[in-house]
């Protein structure tokens, strides 16, 4: 690191508890180097993330990321931001994420280290730091066992933009990549998992691909996809027989969009009892961040009806209906709203010709109850920032930085009354949230 970097403690370095293994794979003609740590949440088909609401207790200092970005950024516009950084992940690898309420409980407490029903497994809050950083993240599971696992903290005391320095949506990537996968920092210089900050980088690039998809894997078409090839209306998966006979409604979850280009024919017959009209719902809300879009059709392949969700809806449900006459084959037709980030994830399809109305999809269950911390516990992935003026900013704690934190005695610092040690160039909120941390932790990836 460069030496502009904070002053090194003159106790010996303790070891690492978790360090991030090199991995070396070849991609398009290139060798290209990531690393991971090997901690990553137990269900990728639903990973949530909330904004913690202000005021929301971090132990010595509270969150007050809604009011700062509001008043910068406006309201509605750096959410999006945000949210826009966990779909440029979705669309790569298998898993979904989708935004949920957070009731603003205190950080790190709860029962749940994943499914907490009150808050997401990924929270994002934020106070001031030193202007020495960008954000921060707790590792995933099992390296903090906790509701602490995956949260984000964002520094309330930088310059945050949307399109120049500091770009919040290119730091934001840089977090959930640690968050959702457990990747640590990258050594090429593209990536955006790069350790340093060197301009805007709003999404993953081939290095961060391979990184996360050597954790989840790529997306997966599913069950109906992999059976039928149901890619062309010429294959469209007949669902006949998964229509309920008492209700006339075909209720399909686990669906996967799997690409923003790929669409999905369905068919389906009128029965003699049904209703004047087919209605075609297709949920992403509360299972993923896809924005859909369905189109209904009539044997002969003419338009009937379409619907869509705005491309920017980050999870969403839409629906069409139509006329139909019994003993009449349709077609349903499922695709992206539009090819940006939110063209995959997950989705359920709900068909109806019958005369009970239809619910929203359940999102899966993925509740997993706190563990203890592996290896004492922590770990945080820091982006470490200097002045603007520097041509690079470091994203990641160097191991000095992690000493820092690990230190301790770090709870000893938490009176104001007592004097910080002059290893410590933190700010007493910083250190006041780190006191948190029951056993001596880090966190790996703060950007």
């Amino acid at each position: 690191m460069k030496g502009y970097l904070v002053r090194r403690r003159p106790a010996a370095r303790p070891s690492r508890d978790r360090a991030a293994r090199p991995a070396v794979e070849a991609l398009e003609g290139r060798m290209l180097l990531y690393s991971y740590t090997g901690d990553h949440f137990a269900h990728g088909n639903l990973i949530t993330w909330s904004i913690m609401p202000d005021g929301t207790s971090l132990g010595g200092a509270t969150s007050n990321l809604v009011s700062t970005l509001n008043a910068k950024l406006g309201a509605g516009v750096w959410e999006q931001a945000i949210a826009d950084a966990f779909a440029q992940w979705e669309q790569y690898a298998n898993i979904n994420v989708a935004q949920v309420a957070d009731n603003g409980q205190p950080f790190g407490t709860g029962n749940y280290q994943q499914g907490d029903p009150n808050v997401g497994d990924i929270r994002i809050g934020g106070f001031a730091q030193s202007l020495s950083v960008l954000a921060f993240t707790m590792l995933p599971p099992a390296y903090n066992g906790g509701s602490d696992a995956g949260d984000i903290f964002f520094n309330t005391a930088q310059v945050w933009n949307i399109g120049s320095t500091f770009d919040l949506e290119t730091v934001a990537v840089h977090e959930i990549g640690h968050a959702v996968a457990g990747l640590g920092e990258s050594s090429d210089t593209t990536a955006a998992e790069y350790e340093y900050y060197s301009g805007i980088r709003q999404q993953p690039m081939p290095d961060d691909i391979n990184g996360i998809q050597a954790v989840w894997g790529p997306r997966a078409e599913d069950a109906i996809a992999q059976a039928t090839g149901n890619f062309s209306a010429a294959q469209a998966a007949n669902l006949n027989g998964y229509m309920n006979p008492y209700n006339n409604q075909i209720i399909l979850p686990n669906q996967d969009l799997a690409t923003p280009y790929e669409t999905y024919w369905f068919k389906v017959t009128a029965p003699a009892n049904t209703t004047p009209l087919l209605w075609a719902v297709v949920q992403s809300q509360n299972l993923s961040e896809l924005s859909p879009r369905v189109q209904i059709y009539n044997s002969a392949l003419q338009g009937l009806a379409q619907a869509s969700a705005s491309p920017y809806a980050y999870g969403a449900w839409t629906y069409a209906y139509a006329n139909v006459t019994a003993g009449q084959t349709y077609y349903i037709r499922v695709m992206a709203s539009s090819a940006l980030d939110t063209g995959s994830g997950a989705y359920a399809l709900q068909i109806n010709m019958g005369p009970q109305g239809l619910y929203l999809i359940a999102p899966p269950v993925t509740a997993t109850y706190a563990q203890p911390d592996q290896a004492g516990g922590g770990g945080i992935f820091e982006k470490v920032a200097t002045s603007a003026s520097e041509p690079y900013v470091p994203l990641d704690f160097t191991p000095d930085v992690v000493d820092r934190v690990i230190h301790p005695n770090l709870s000893a610092v938490i009176n104001a009354s007592q004097s910080i040690p002059s290893f410590l160039d933190f700010d007493p909120l910083y250190i006041s949230l780190l006191s948190l941390f029951a056993s001596p932790k880090t966190s790996h990836g703060q950007s």
